[in-house]
C-alpha cells in the first residue's frame, strides 16, 4: 500500500504535532533560562519527521510513485531532502534508495531540538503541581509511532520501536 493513500492521516498527526511543538516552543520561550533556537527546533522536528518515513518505507519495500514527493511535501517548515529532484510521479533509483536510507538513519540518530525542549517540558511539569500522567515526550513518542505504523502498514511490525530508540544512538 503507497503511503499517498494514507497521507490524510499521516498529515494530521504532523499538523497536529506541529501545532502542539509551536505552542510548547512559545510557552518555553517566555522563561530566560530557554535556549533553543524556534528555527533549530521546527526544521529538526521536519527533518525527523521524513527521516522516519523513510526510513521505514525502505524498511520493507521500494518507493512506489509520488512516495517521495508526498515525504518531500508533507513538511511546512523545511524539506531536509531539498536537494533531491525527482520528477512527481518517477520512482527513484535503487542508488538514490540507498543514500535517502542512510541519511534518514543518521538524521534519526541526532538528538533533535523537538526532543531536548520535550525533555524540559517534562522536567517542567514533573516540578509543577499539575502532575500529568503522559508527557510531551510520550505524547510526541506515540505520534511518531503512529506515523510509522501507518507506514509500514503491518500490525505485527515492531519497527517503529527500532527507529525510535535509535535516537542518540
Amino acid at each position: 500500500m503507497k503511503i499517498i493513500d494514507n497521507n490524510s492521516s499521516i498529515k494530521n498527526i504532523y499538523e497536529h504535532l506541529s501545532e502542539q511543538i509551536i505552542n510548547l516552543y512559545n510557552n518555553m520561550s517566555k522563561s530566560s533560562s530557554f535556549k533553543l533556537d524556534k528555527n533549530d527546533v521546527l526544521t529538526g522536528f521536519d527533518a525527523y519527521v521524513q527521516s522516519i518515513i523513510i526510513k521505514s518505507l525502505l524498511h520493507k519495500r521500494h518507493f512506489e510513485p509520488g512516495e517521495l514527493n508526498f515525504v518531500k511535501n508533507i513538511v511546512k517548515f523545511s524539506d531536509y531532502y531539498k536537494n533531491i529532484n525527482i520528477s512527481k510521479d518517477a520512482v527513484p533509483s535503487k542508488e538514490l534508495e540507498e543514500t535517502l536510507y542512510k541519511e534518514s538513519k543518521s538524521v534519526i540518530k541526532q538528538v533533535p531540538a523537538f526532543i531536548m525542549m520535550s525533555a524540559l517540558v517534562d522536567k517542567e511539569l514533573e516540578r509543577s503541581l499539575i502532575k500529568s500522567h503522559q508527557t510531551f515526550s510520550m505524547v510526541l513518542y506515540s505520534a511518531l509511532k503512529s506515523i510509522i505504523n501507518i507506514v509500514l502498514d503491518d500490525p505485527e511490525d515492531d519497527y517503529s520501536e527500532k527507529v525510535l530508540f535509535a535516537v542518540g544512538e
